[in-house]
């Protein structure tokens, strides 16, 4: 089967693809990671070379919170997740319903979960044996992938079947976004990096009063991330919305006017983020005298004021918005203008952008009864403490694989988390 590019980008067709088109994804997954692996390797080696002990290059709790302790081992663990959860898993074939802690079968490298599985790494995420030559963890890479596409076309083609194959997909094309989040916060310049282009002011559009669906229902074919699951159909009171996301001349004049030396703007725990890290303008931001100076792909560069802000926490946005007597948008909110306000010149697609929810299971306040059961502790798409304390993403980065992009689907992280090319907008309060 020859798959055009339309149909790998396309986020429907990669939730419910076959043996065929799983496939070609997977491969094309796979040389993305090389190629993003491969670039970032190169350029932290220069960086580190031209180091000193002054102005050291890696930012060790920036690679913890990114979940890339250490970068040399990135390669192995994107084959020992696929081998783990596909190849080696006795119950892959009930999809989501596997149990987490079956015993697993031997590895194709017998130190593959000493290397690799993240529950076996010390507290600094160092692993339990001797990191391999790189000549061992891509011989490790190809023969896990073989493995894997070996086994796909046996597979009866039902979503519980094909879960695993399609999640060691997603899995993969989630990681290579974040080490290409980590050259980003890093300040390395990568060749995949991208920067969202200049954007018209924005400007408010009428929000429709009414009712908005939210979610992925058990009903609905294909894979479904935990995130997304189970349907909630929400209320709107209407309103207006940004057509944009804030640009950095709206977000300087808050930085001119005061807005990081100011209690009243900032919550109690935005407040205190913002002391403990000293923070008197968003992360890479050298000068905001006239003009915002940005310290992007390891050099300083004046940033266009009509690009949108980047790397800002949730805090700061919420900040932004109290002193502009504005606030972020509900996810239904930021759903509902991206589904319906399109032709009304409403844009989305270049950043990810925070929004006013805390990441919680569907149908919580929803008007349906029943609550989706999340996976066991243990099982890739367990979400654990993210519950509650994580807040709603909705959009796609530039650099976002564009088959995890849909109008539909949200994305989640820490309020305090500044290092991912997040923006966000407002609406009228």
């Amino acid at each position: 089967m020859l798959a055009t590019a339309t149909e790998l980008d396309d986020h429907l067709a990669m939730r419910r693809a076959g043996a065929d088109l799983l496939s070609l994804a997977l491969m094309d997954a796979r040389n993305h990671s090389l190629q993003v692996h491969a670039a970032f390797r190169d350029v932290v080696r220069a960086a580190r070379d031209q180091a000193s002990e002054d102005r050291p290059v890696i930012d060790t709790a920036l690679l913890r919170a990114v979940g890339c302790a250490h970068p040399d081992l990135w390669l192995g663990r994107l084959g020992w997740f696929q081998e783990a959860w596909i190849a080696r898993n006795v119950q892959r074939r009930r999809g989501r319903g596997c149990d987490p802690l079956a015993a697993r079968l031997a590895s194709i490298d017998p130190d593959a979960d000493a290397l690799w599985d993240p529950r076996l790494a010390d507290a600094s995420g160092r692993p339990g044996a001797d990191r391999p030559t790189d000549e061992a963890v891509r011989r490790y890479l190809v023969d896990t992938l073989e493995v894997t596409l070996d086994l796909l076309p046996s597979h009866p083609q039902d979503d519980d079947d094909l879960y695993f194959f399609r999640l060691a997909l997603f899995h993969e094309d989630e990681q290579a976004e974040r080490l290409l989040d980590l050259a980003h916060a890093l300040g390395l310049a990568l060749p995949q990096q991208r920067w969202p282009a200049l954007q018209p002011q924005a400007f408010g559009i009428p929000l429709p009063q009414g009712t908005q669906t939210l979610g992925w229902g058990d009903d609905e074919p294909g894979f479904t991330f935990e995130a997304d699951r189970g349907r909630a159909t929400v209320p709107l009171a209407g309103g207006e919305i940004d057509a944009a996301p804030v640009s950095w001349q709206q977000y300087l004049a808050f930085i001119q006017d005061g807005g990081y030396e100011q209690r009243r703007w900032w919550s109690d725990a935005g407040w205190h983020w913002r002391e403990a890290l000293n923070r008197q303008a968003p992360r890479h931001v050298q000068s905001t005298s006239g003009a915002v100076i940005l310290q992007r792909g390891g050099r300083p560069m004046r940033v266009a004021l009509q690009q949108p802000v980047l790397q800002v926490s949730a805090h700061e946005a919420r900040a932004w918005c109290q002193w502009a007597g504005r606030r972020l948008p509900s996810e239904a909110e930021w759903q509902a203008a991206a589904q319906r306000l399109g032709a009304r010149g409403w844009r989305w697609g270049t950043c990810w952008e925070w929004t006013a929810d805390r990441l919680a299971p569907r149908p919580a306040g929803s008007w349906l009864a029943a609550e989706p059961a999340e996976p066991a502790a243990g099982h890739p798409q367990h979400l654990g403490d993210a519950w509650g304390r994580h807040v709603v993403l909705r959009g796609g980065a530039l650099h976002t694989r564009r088959r995890l992009v849909h109008a539909r689907r949200r994305w989640h992280a820490a309020p305090e988390s500044d290092h991912l090319l997040v923006g966000f907008r407002s609406c009228g309060v």
